[in-house]
């Protein structure tokens, strides 16, 4: 305010100097010097005007965010699920969708009975790719392809042990090489470690189980 009243108050000290009758260099003088403290006083009243918006506004935010912290905790339950990653839960399907496939040609055909019956041909059979099979596998039911395969054949071996009508003639290594075992040790170390018990202990307890069976085989072979 003071510097507003002696911006207006310049023009009037001007005009009493002038009227003094000084020479032209000296009223020249005058005005140059009236003007320039003008000039100094208009811009040091712009300065003031623009420090104080400031200080006004910084006072209005540093209260807005008082009055943010003094309010109260809302009620409303915040909503801290983790976003569902896509990206896992189409690879968790496609796996389980694959298994399925696996499980379908194992469990309704015989191809693992063939002697080359490897990773390869359940690959092709299932239309997978060759790395993938194995990890699903892997991952579902903590075995390796050969160990999957094996409890199959394992399995379709003691169904033929115990079909004395179309297997009762077949010796131990006929049994293991019609389901796919190349050697019969390998295929006795399997059988064991699958089912705790060797392959000839199993056969005899399926003929004492089934006797009929034997009885008939052994009438027919006279």
């Amino acid at each position: 305010m003071r510097l507003f009243v002696s911006a207006q108050i310049m023009p009037q000290v001007a005009g009493g100097l002038l009227s003094v009758n000084p020479s032209p260099p000296q009223q020249a003088a005058i005005i140059a010097a009236v003007l320039a403290i003008t000039i100094a006083l208009a811009t040091t009243i712009v300065i003031a005007r623009r420090h104080r918006r400031r200080k006004m506004h910084r006072t209005y935010t540093k209260t807005e965010c008082i009055d943010t912290l003094m309010q109260p905790p809302s009620d409303k339950p915040t909503d801290t699920a983790p976003p569902t990653n896509k990206k896992v839960t189409q690879s968790q399907q496609g796996d389980d969708m694959l298994m399925q496939r696996i499980l379908d040609i194992m469990e309704n055909t015989t191809q693992y009975c063939q002697p080359d019956f490897g990773v390869a041909q359940l690959t092709a059979l299932v239309g997978s790719n060759i790395n993938y099979v194995p990890r699903v596998i892997k991952a579902k039911l903590a075995m390796s392809v050969p160990q999957f395969i094996n409890q199959y054949r394992i399995r379709e071996a003691q169904r033929r042990m115990s079909d004395h009508e179309h297997y009762g003639n077949y010796t131990l290594q006929a049994i293991a090489q019609s389901v796919g075992f190349k050697s019969q040790n390998n295929f006795i170390a399997a059988f064991k470690r699958i089912t705790g018990i060797t392959p000839s202990l199993y056969l005899k307890r399926s003929r004492t189980t089934h006797p009929d069976q034997t009885t008939k085989n052994n009438s027919s072979d006279n």
